[in-house]
């Protein structure tokens, strides 16, 4: 082999190392947005006026900025029965927006009411970053 051959073989191997620490170092740094939404406690039992109240937590979501603020958009669903009325406060909406902080993260503490609660009852609460409309999971309450 001459010598300018393994120059540009040294020359090409070495690029190519370079390249793939860059890219490494790219992707390993890259932040992810993957929503994630936990609830306590997971059982509730109601008051007369049929509230109980939860505390929301969530990770993974778009952290707010010093000039953007970003939300998590909760979306409550009160099934299978004929009493789909449960509401975030007993305002009568099925929708509530809770601000994620800078770290991408938020902790909530919501009252759910139901006037109609039919024991044993459940209520699913999902949500969703408000920047990027993407999906968390779904947290499921039983209701007494």
């Amino acid at each position: 082999m001459r010598l300018s051959t393994r120059m540009r073989l040294t020359v090409v191997v070495l690029l190519a190392c370079l390249m793939m620490v860059a890219a490494f170092a790219v992707t390993a740094s890259a932040h992810t947005v993957q929503p994630h939404l936990s609830v306590r406690p997971s059982h509730i039992v109601t008051d007369i006026t049929g509230c109980g109240t939860i505390i929301l937590s969530g990770k993974g979501y778009t952290a707010s900025t010093g000039t953007n603020t970003n939300y998590a958009f909760l979306k409550i669903n009160d099934s299978p029965f004929f009493d789909e009325d449960a509401s975030f406060g007993g305002s009568g909406t099925t929708t509530a927006l809770v601000p994620v902080n800078a770290h991408g993260t938020f902790t909530a503490r919501v009252t759910v009411c139901d006037p109609m609660v039919t024991a044993p009852d459940h209520w699913t609460i999902s949500s969703r970053d408000n920047f990027t409309f993407l999906p968390s999971n779904s947290v499921n309450i039983l209701v007494d």
